[in-house]
C-alpha cells in the first residue's frame, strides 16, 4: 500500500494574505502539517501543490515533495479541492491512497492522521473525512449549514439540510456533525473514479473539537497561537 499526502497550499488568501506562510510559533504555518504527516506511519510521500515560489521553497525546506507548479486555472478563490486531487493524481506516479491535508488546520496531530488510516480500514470503506461533534456551544450554528452532517451507526455520513434549521428554532444536536477541512481520505481510484471526497458511502472520523479548527480569519489565526501558547506553557 503506497500511501500520498497532498498539501494544497496557493499563495491567494483574501481574509488573511499569505497565511499558508504566515508564522505560527517560529515556524510558517505549512511546515506544522509537513511535519505531522512525516510522522505518520502510513505515509509515504508528501507532497505540496503550490502555484508560488516562496511556498515550494518553504515546503521543500520542511521536507515536502515539489515535482509540479499548480497551474492557474486551479488556484484562484473558486478552485476546489477535488481539482487539485485530480491534477496532482494525474502527474505522479501511482498510489494507492490520497491523503489531503490542508495546511490550515495546524493543531491536527499525527494521531488523527494514523487514526484515520485505521478507522477507514477497520470499517472497509473507500473514503473518510474528519468531523467534529457540535455541542451546546454550537447551538447558534453560525457555521456554514451545509457542512453539517449526521453520522449513521456505519458511520457513514447523511446530509442535514438547510431547512432543517431554519424550522427548527431548538436544534438536536446529538448526532449532528460538522466537516472540519483537516483530513480527507480515499482510495485513488475511487477518487479518480467518483471525482469528490464525499459520497452516500463516505464515513466520518470524528476528531476532538479543540483540534478542528480551520484558519480562515484573524480571530482563528488567533485562536489558534493561544490554543498553541495553552500546550506550549
Amino acid at each position: 500500500m503506497r500511501v500520498l499526502a497532498l498539501v494544497p497550499a496557493r499563495i491567494g488568501s483574501k481574509r488573511l494574505p499569505k497565511k499558508n506562510i504566515k508564522t505560527l510559533f517560529g515556524k510558517p504555518l505549512i511546515a506544522w502539517t509537513i511535519e505531522a504527516a512525516k510522522k505518520s506511519k502510513y505515509i509515504d510521500e508528501i507532497v505540496v501543490s503550490t502555484d508560488d515560489a516562496e511556498i515550494a521553497k518553504i515546503a521543500k525546506k520542511y521536507g515536502a515533495e515539489i515535482p509540479f507548479i499548480r497551474p492557474a486555472e486551479i488556484s484562484g478563490d473558486d478552485a476546489l479541492s477535488i481539482d487539485v486531487a485530480i491534477h496532482a493524481l494525474s502527474h505522479l506516479p501511482k498510489f494507492d491512497w490520497l491523503v489531503f491535508l490542508q495546511p490550515t488546520s495546524p493543531l491536527r496531530s499525527v494521531i488523527d492522521i494514523d487514526n484515520i488510516f485505521e478507522f477507514c480500514q477497520n470499517y472497509k470503506a473507500s473514503s473518510a473525512v474528519s468531523v467534529y461533534k457540535l455541542d451546546s456551544h454550537d447551538s447558534d450554528l453560525t457555521l456554514d449549514p451545509n457542512l453539517i452532517y449526521q453520522i449513521d451507526k456505519d458511520f457513514r455520513l447523511n446530509y442535514v439540510v438547510k431547512s432543517f434549521f431554519d424550522e427548527n428554532s431548538k436544534k438536536d444536536l446529538s448526532n449532528m456533525h460538522s466537516l472540519n477541512g483537516s483530513i480527507y481520505l480515499a482510495k485513488t481510484d475511487w477518487l479518480t473514479k467518483h471525482k469528490t471526497f464525499i459520497d452516500k458511502d463516505t464515513i466520518g472520523f470524528v476528531m476532538p473539537k479543540k483540534r478542528s479548527v480551520d484558519i480562515d480569519t484573524i480571530e482563528d489565526w488567533n485562536f489558534v497561537e493561544k490554543t498553541v501558547e495553552g500546550l506550549n506553557g
